[in-house]
């Protein structure tokens, strides 16, 4: 609105100032001492005013160019500035995501150093099965071959097994928290869930095993009869079948989950390689 009024000021000026200047030249008496004829002074005039319109347009024409490159130039900053903002903002999601990449890649070859220290755990945990079991085939061996009433060395046959029990059910009970600790952790990664979902079944049924011979270990000793100078003890067939294929289960599990978490980890190294 502003520009079309300058504009129309300036067609108003040109169309008016050679009307006004031709009547002043013609009827004012300071022209009449000067020489040179009306139209003399009016080709003067006419070309000065001319000249001075000339120069306003000009310079009017000017700061509308320069107003204009600095609106341009303003709009390019403006557009640059945005740029840069989203550029900024997208590398920052990127590294964002590359940390957050990183961040589940550590904490899951940290769970991989735990499975094998897991795997050392069971190890023990086993190697003291193997130790209890055989302590219980030497005290039964002992009291069957006595060929006296020996009834006292039963009864201290059967504290000692009761101690050893509580040592077996003590790391029995460290197995069954530290798979509980591990698949917590898993179920913080972006894992297969039907991988986990069959990992999950394993840990059950091992767990349902662990309390199961824990169970048996520390009963067996209560369930010891000493009647008429024979000894019977619990049938510990089924407790040695047990903790067999509680090993067998947590082997198959341990590499499983072994074998999720490698992948896992392959495929986020992946992602960050194409960040």
């Amino acid at each position: 609105m502003l520009k079309i009024k300058n504009i129309v000021i300036i067609l108003g000026i040109i169309i008016i100032a050679p009307l006004i200047l031709g009547v002043i030249i013609t009827y004012c008496d300071v022209f009449a001492v000067i020489a040179g004829d009306a139209e003399s002074w009016i080709a003067f005039w006419g070309s000065y005013l001319g000249g001075i319109v000339g120069l306003m347009a000009v310079m009017y024409t000017t700061h509308i160019m320069l107003k204009q490159q600095d609106e341009n130039h303003k709009e390019i900053m403006k557009q640059q500035e945005v740029a840069i903002e989203a550029a900024a903002e997208a590398n920052d999601k990127k590294e964002r995501k590359r940390f957050k990449t990183i961040y589940y890649i550590e904490k899951q070859e940290k769970t991989l150093h735990q499975l094998v220290l897991f795997k050392e755990n069971y190890c023990e945990y086993s190697l003291t099965v193997d130790k209890f079991l055989t302590i219980f085939r030497t005290m039964e061996g002992r009291l069957k071959s006595s060929h006296k009433d020996n009834h006292e060395l039963f009864i201290k046959y059967k504290e000692e097994f009761k101690e050893k029990s509580k040592e077996f059910s003590s790391k029995g009970n460290d197995s069954i928290t530290m798979i509980e600790v591990l698949e917590a952790q898993f179920r913080m990664y972006k894992l297969d869930e039907k991988k986990l979902q069959e990992v999950h079944e394993c840990i059950k049924e091992i767990e349902i095993l662990d309390i199961n011979i824990i169970k048996e270990i520390t009963h067996i000793c209560d369930k010891a009869e000493y009647y008429q100078g024979s000894y019977k003890f619990a049938d510990i067939k089924n407790v040695c079948v047990n903790a067999n294929k509680k090993g067998l289960l947590i082997e198959g599990v341990l590499q499983q989950l072994s074998d999720i978490i490698e992948q896992n980890v392959k495929d986020l190294q992946a992602k960050i390689d194409k960040l």
